[in-house]
Order: C-alpha cells, then sequence, then structure tokens
C-alpha cells in the first residue's frame, strides 16, 4: 500500500485528531499514561512518577509531561 493511499483512507481520522489537539505519536504514550494515572490515584508525587517513567520509557520527563497534558484533555471538536 501506498502512503498516500493509507492516509487517503484515514484523513477523516487524522483531521480529527489534530482538531483534538492529539498528534500522531501519542499512541506511544498510552500505557505511560495508564501508568501515571494509577500511581497518581495511589498519592504518589508527580516528579517521582515522571522520573521513574522516563527511565523505563527513555523519553524525557517534559515530553512526557507534554504528552500527558494532551491526553488528560476532553475532546472537543
Amino acid at each position: 500500500m501506498k502512503k498516500v493511499l493509507f492516509l487517503k483512507l484515514n484523513a477523516e481520522m487524522l483531521k480529527l485528531m489534530s482538531k483534538c489537539g492529539l498528534r500522531e505519536d501519542d499512541y506511544k504514550y498510552i500505557r505511560a499514561f495508564e501508568e501515571y494515572t494509577f500511581l497518581r490515584n495511589e498519592n504518589q508525587k508527580v516528579d517521582v512518577i515522571l522520573m521513574e517513567l522516563s527511565k523505563k520509557y527513555r523519553v524525557s520527563e517534559s515530553t512526557l509531561k507534554r504528552a500527558f497534558r494532551r491526553l488528560s484533555g476532553e475532546v472537543r471538536y
């Protein structure tokens, strides 16, 4: 399958994601966000959680913060 065909088939979903403030690579942070949410509900400190998840997923803390901010928002379109 050509890339252009793939984009054509998924264009509406990609437009909706863009309108909602999501990025195409946000799928990579779903597991980390679920762990973050679980640990926050266990009353862990945000800085400690971010440090641990940063090491585990080999992503900077600031990248995780930005991704979590996008993932935690409500869908508005």
